[in-house]
């Protein structure tokens, strides 16, 4: 029983697969259906929630190639790449280095759209509440001028920091082209709201400088100046990646409608994702 059982799953699966050569099998007519008619609609099904489920996963990506040429993406993908879980959670695990394979015509840059989009998951998924008490102007205006040089700073864990090989304009794909020059982008998330923004000239050494816990004496090295360091701090202070303590670690906290305001400079993305 358990073998039959077995085989027909293994049998009914292939056939789900998009280019699988179709055969009624066990399957019984019924009504105004075919047994291979039958077949057929379930195929068809699975293969739509699959491309549903990668059009939500890579958002960017899909924005860029238009529905039509994302679904015949999505098609030749699941093709050469068939889910293996039983959960829909990971059918997107391999497009990036599908994309490096088999480039899209005319979208060279689909591959580094579909990191960001990844990150973007990641960053919802990262430890840490996203909600955790931020450090203000004020606070720092509290410190004492002789403990800065040793004043070291708590960064949002959900903080994700990427270089690519293309540089997107704000707007994309609405509005301008992506040029072929490198990029370094940081995406984090308070709530369910998510965010990104370019790293500017020089601000990625110090940004590693604050996540390692370096103090601030070790960040004015970095940037240069002191002046310059400072800088950084307001811009990091109005984007929310700074914590007036330690995160709390654990998974995110399910939250709905927070509607956080984009910080300035940084364009806003959903991080919360439907199913």
């Amino acid at each position: 029983m358990r073998a039959s059982l077995a085989r027909t799953q293994a049998w009914f699966f292939a056939q789900l697969q998009p280019g699988a050569k179709r055969g009624a099998g066990p399957v019984r007519a019924r009504g105004p259906l075919s047994n291979r008619a039958r077949v057929d609609l379930y195929a068809d099904m699975y293969l739509a929630r699959l491309t549903e489920a990668l059009a939500a996963e890579f958002p960017r990506v899909r924005g860029a190639l238009g529905e039509r040429r994302f679904a015949r993406l999505a098609k030749e993908y699941v093709a050469r790449h068939p889910s293996r879980r039983p959960t829909i959670q990971h059918v997107g695990a391999q497009l990036r280095s599908h994309l490096a394979r088999h480039p899209v015509r005319g979208a060279p840059y689909a591959r580094e759209l579909a990191r960001l989009d990844q990150l973007t998951s990641e960053v919802y998924l990262a430890p840490g509440l996203g909600d955790e008490p931020l450090l203000t102007a004020a606070d720092l205006r509290a410190v004492a001028p002789e403990a800065w040089p040793r004043l070291t700073f708590t960064v949002t864990p959900t903080l994700r920091v990427v270089k690519l090989a293309w540089s997107f304009p704000k707007g994309f794909p609405a509005r301008g082209r992506p040029a072929h020059a490198p990029s370094i982008v940081r995406l984090w998330r308070r709530g369910l709201d998510g965010f990104e923004a370019p790293v500017g000239r020089g601000e990625l050494a110090v940004l590693r400088a604050a996540v390692s816990g370096q103090p601030f004496g070790e960040l004015c090295l970095a940037a240069g100046t002191a002046e310059r360091a400072a800088t950084l701090l307001a811009t990091w202070l109005e984007e929310g990646l700074l914590l007036k303590a330690p995160s709390r670690r654990g998974p995110p906290e399910v939250r709905y409608g927070s509607g956080t305001p984009a910080p300035v400079g940084a364009r806003s993305f959903r991080a919360g994702r439907d199913r």
